[in-house]
C-alpha cells in the first residue's frame, strides 16, 4: 500500500512497500519508487496515475517487473482521494504481486489447447484411415495383377512403393492415435523402449527435424524390451516434449542422441 500527494511524493507506506515492493519511504519520488520496483522507464505508468489525480477516477492494470529471480507481475489498483471540497489530494495504490496465479493461468490454457489438439488429431487420424486403407487395398490389388503380367517389374516396384508409404501413413496415424488418447492414469506394464521408439517414428517426418540427425543409442538397446510400470501415454508425451524442446534449443539443425537405459539404485527409479 501507498499514499501519494498530488504530485506524487510518498507520504505512507505499509509494512511491505517499505521493506519488499520497492522499498518506498516517506517523501520518495513515486518514479524514484517504480525505477527500484524494476520499471526501467516509468514515464508512461507516471503520466496514467497523474490521469488519476487530474480527472479523479481510479485506475487497475497489470504490471511487470524486472527482478533478480525473473520478471514479476503485480495487479495495480489505484484510487482517488478526496479532500473536503471534492478535490483530489491525493492517490492511494494497492499492488498484489500475481505472478504465480498468471503463470498457473497460463499452463491451463496450455493445458486446454493441448486437450484440443489431441481431440484434433484423433478426429484427423480416423479421417486419414479410411482412404490410406483403400490405397493400400488397391495397391495390394494391383500389385497381384501386374505380377501376372511380363515386362511389369517397372510398374510393379511403383505400386509396392505406393503400398510401403501407405503402410508408413498407417503408422503415423497410429502414433496419432495413440498420442491424442486420454490417459485414465491407470498403470500397466509396458516397454519403455518401444514406447520410446514409437514417439521417434511419430517425429521422424516433422519439419523441425529436418535439419536435425536424430540416433539411439546404445543401437542394441532399442531391441530389447525394458519394463516398466507407469503410465504409456504419458510417457510417449514425455519423450515427445524432450526431443521437441531439445530441437528448439538446437535451432533446429545439430546431431541429437536419444537413450533408453536401467537406472542405477543411486537414481530415481525409471
Amino acid at each position: 500500500l501507498l499514499v501519494l500527494d498530488r504530485e506524487l511524493n510518498v507520504v505512507r507506506t505499509n509494512r511491505a512497500a517499505a521493506e519488499e515492493h520497492g522499498r518506498a519511504t516517506r517523501g520518495d519520488d513515486y518514479a524514484q519508487v517504480l525505477v527500484r520496483r524494476g520499471l526501467s522507464d516509468p514515464g508512461d505508468f507516471l503520466a496514467e496515475t497523474s490521469q488519476v489525480v487530474s480527472a479523479g477516477r481510479p485506475r487497475h492494470t497489470e504490471l511487470a517487473f524486472a527482478s533478480p529471480g525473473g520478471e514479476r507481475v503485480w495487479l495495480v489498483a489505484q484510487y482517488p482521494v478526496f479532500a473536503s471540497d471534492l478535490t483530489v489530494s491525493g492517490v492511494v495504490e494497492h499492488s498484489r504481486d500475481v505472478t504465480q496465479t498468471r503463470r498457473l493461468q497460463s499452463q491451463l490454457v496450455q493445458s486446454e489447447k493441448l486437450s484440443t489438439l489431441g481431440e484434433m488429431a484423433a478426429g484427423i487420424a480416423h479421417e486419414v484411415n479410411n482412404p490410406i486403407a483403400v490405397i493400400s487395398m488397391f495397391a495390394q490389388l494391383l500389385r497381384e495383377e501386374l505380377g501376372e503380367l511380363a515386362g511389369s517389374e517397372g510398374a510393379l516396384e511403383k505400386v509396392e512403393l505406393i503400398e510401403e508409404q501407405a503402410v508408413s501413413v498407417g503408422e503415423i496415424v497410429q502414433g496419432l492415435l495413440r498420442f491424442a488418447r486420454k490417459s485414465e492414469g491407470v498403470k500397466t506394464r509396458f516397454d519403455a523402449r518401444g514406447v520410446a521408439e514409437r514417439a521417434l517414428n511419430l517425429l521422424a517426418h516433422q519439419k523441425l527435424l529436418r535439419d536435425v540427425t536424430l540416433t539411439k543409442e546404445p543401437d542394441a538397446s532399442f531391441g530389447v524390451p525394458l519394463e516398466v510400470l507407469g503410465d504409456e501415454g504419458q510417457l510417449a508425451q514425455v519423450v515427445l516434449n524432450l526431443v521437441v524442446n531439445a530441437c528448439h534449443a538446437m535451432g533446429g539443425e545439430g546431431a541429437l542422441t536419444i537413450g533408453v537405459s536401467r537406472g542405477t539404485q543411486a537414481e530415481p527409479p525409471p
